[in-house]
Order: structure tokens, then sequence, then C-alpha cells
């Protein structure tokens, strides 16, 4: 590849973890104000309609605000706008809450990332069962089985 594109990526790559801070931030920000912020945990676009890993993201956010979380499942958005496509469809598209849930960390000195991790899964598995629809946590834990 030539230094061009080298540098394009770079400075596409700093955009947007730019991009990704400034939003974590704002989200904060919003919710210590107690406003309610939607967050999609998976942090983008599934390309095959299967629900992603999470990122840790969310578990950074409810470590700074100690804000519950409500999952929801949002059932048909791929029939919607499917990977690949540009214009959405007129498609069905229905939305189950689940009930709140709340995290304490245990003490200070615990490790931040496992607990941004943890709570991430959490989420993931209460959205995969309100869905009624595998965890991408199986998932990824059935790949790692079959590859042993």
């Amino acid at each position: 590849m030539s230094s061009f594109l080298y540098g394009i990526l770079w400075v596409l790559a700093r955009t947007i973890g730019r991009l990704c801070f400034h939003f974590r931030v704002v989200g904060v920000t919003l919710i210590k104000e107690g406003k309610v912020v939607v967050i999609f945990p998976e942090g983008s676009r599934s390309l095959d309609g299967r629900l992603q890993s999470p990122k840790p993201g969310i578990g950074v956010i409810v470590a700074q605000t100690g804000c519950p979380v409500i999952p929801a499942y949002l059932k048909g958005t791929y029939d919607v706008l499917p990977s690949g496509t540009m214009w959405p469809r007129f498609r069905s598209v229905s939305v189950l809450y689940g009930d709140s849930l709340t995290f304490s960390r245990s003490g200070d000195d615990g490790d931040a990332k496992q607990f941004y991790q943890e709570v991430s899964r959490t989420v993931m598995d209460r959205i995969a069962s309100l869905g009624a629809v595998e965890s991408p946590i199986q998932q990824s834990s059935a790949g790692i089985r079959k590859a042993e």
C-alpha cells in the first residue's frame, strides 16, 4: 500500500476514535443530567442479522454514572435495513423491554476492564433472552470450543 493510503487510514482511525470518545463523554454528561440515553452495546450493525458481541463501552458508562440499564430487543430491524442496502424497506419492527438492571462494583480495587466486560456481557445476555435468540456470548464460546 502506498503511504498516501496509510495516511488516509490513520486519519480515519483517529477521527473515529475521537468521535467514539466524544459520544461517550456526551452520553455520560446527559445521563448525569437525568436524561435517557440509548446505547447499542454491539457498536455497529449486524452483517447477518444475529446479535454481535458487545463492546465494553456500555460498561464504562455504567461505571462512570452508576445508571441502571434497561435492556431492549429490537426485532425486525435487519429486515428493514439489511447489510449492503442503502434504503430502508417498510417492514414491521417491535421492541421488547426487559427489567431494569443495576450493577455495583465490589470496591475500587477491582479490575475495571473486567467490570466493563461483565456489564456488557450481562446486558447482551438479557437482550438475547428477551428476543429468544442465541446470545453472542454463547456463540463466541462455541467458536472457542470448536477451535480446541
